[in-house]
């Protein structure tokens, strides 16, 4: 797979089932909000993605044009989503760390249930 930019996808994935978040993962998150919205502000060339998660939780994405012959609403609203994404990808990860850290919690998709978690010292 290729990125916006052409490059090769770096994620690589082994036989082993090691907990990450994957393309999936930011997929659904995205899939499953609450709600996408995109608007320019006016008098500028900035986009602004605002994408409210499940949980309420709102993740915001912008791009810009130097000029406004430059200007491309629909490649504005692609750059600000992917902003978006790469902010999910952050925040998933903590997710799933801090969820590792702590210990499976029921219910939680990210988790699997079965896994062998370290525990914190003193526990």
């Amino acid at each position: 797979m290729e990125d916006r930019n052409g490059q090769k996808d770096q994620t690589h994935y082994s036989d082993k089932a090691h907990p990450r978040v994957t393309p999936h993962d930011i997929d659904y998150a995205i899939a499953s909000a609450k709600q996408v919205y995109f608007c320019i502000v006016p008098n500028t060339t900035t986009t602004v993605c605002a994408v409210t998660l499940g949980n309420g939780f709102v993740v915001i994405g912008t791009s810009s044009a130097v000029s406004k012959e430059n200007f491309n609403q629909e490649l504005g609203e692609s750059v600000a989503l992917d902003k978006v994404r790469d902010k999910l990808w952050e925040l998933l990860g903590y997710r799933l760390k801090q969820a590792l850290w702590e210990g499976p919690v029921k219910g939680d998709p990210m988790v699997e249930n079965d896994l062998e978690l370290p525990r914190r010292e003193g526990e």
